[in-house]
């Protein structure tokens, strides 16, 4: 996880000094104290109007069925970064890519409850899907304050939360293809993958 958090701070080699690794280490101690991690999801084998999309039928194709899912860290940990904001900005852009790794992995060991015969998360705003997809699914799911809510933005609340769609029945791994940063990678640019 923490090659991924350092990632997500810019660093290409996973070059930081002790007082950013120090701080890694803190800002995880920590979030194993104070998130809520919840996950909610739902089987089907049915279509809804929202995944006639090229990506999603891209996704899906081969599948047996798929799991709508939605899941979050919980407001506690956005309550702490937004503390660190106003205290110590270094911590809270640290606490941040702390955050979305910690969500990320948190969520990934959940799904393996689906087997390994499945596609990766595909969450709204990949590729060429649209982020109020976000709301669709989070209807579907009945999933309503406090847990995860889309706001007027588009964006998520609690901010360290994800929705997404996971296909059963054929396993697909991650590409550049449907990343939402795919014409625009810093990464890509240099020739290397995240």
């Amino acid at each position: 996880m923490k090659d991924e958090i350092l990632r997500y701070l810019g660093y290409k080699n996973n070059d930081c000094d002790n007082e950013i690794s120090n701080l890694i280490d803190e800002c995880l101690e920590e979030l194993d104290r104070i998130s809520n991690f919840s996950y909610v999801y739902l089987k089907a084998n049915t279509t809804y109007d929202f995944l006639n999309k090229k990506d999603y039928i891209d996704l899906l194709n081969g599948c047996t069925e798929f799991v709508l899912c939605a899941t979050t860290l919980g407001y506690e940990v956005d309550k702490r970064i937004k503390y660190y904001l106003a205290t110590n900005k270094v911590k809270a852009l640290v606490m941040d890519a702390c955050a979305s790794s910690y969500l990320i992995d948190k969520a990934d060991k959940f799904e393996s409850i689906f087997g390994t015969n499945r596609t990766f998360r595909f969450c709204p705003g990949y590729g060429n899907t649209p982020l109020s997809d976000n709301k669709v699914i989070l209807e579907l799911l009945k999933v309503v304050k406090p847990k995860v809510a889309t706001l007027d933005s588009l964006m998520l609340s609690p901010n360290k939360s994800m929705v997404g769609i996971i296909g059963l029945g054929v396993k697909k791994e991650k590409s550049c293809n449907v990343c939402m940063f795919n014409g625009r990678c810093a990464y890509r640019k240099e020739n290397k993958t995240c």
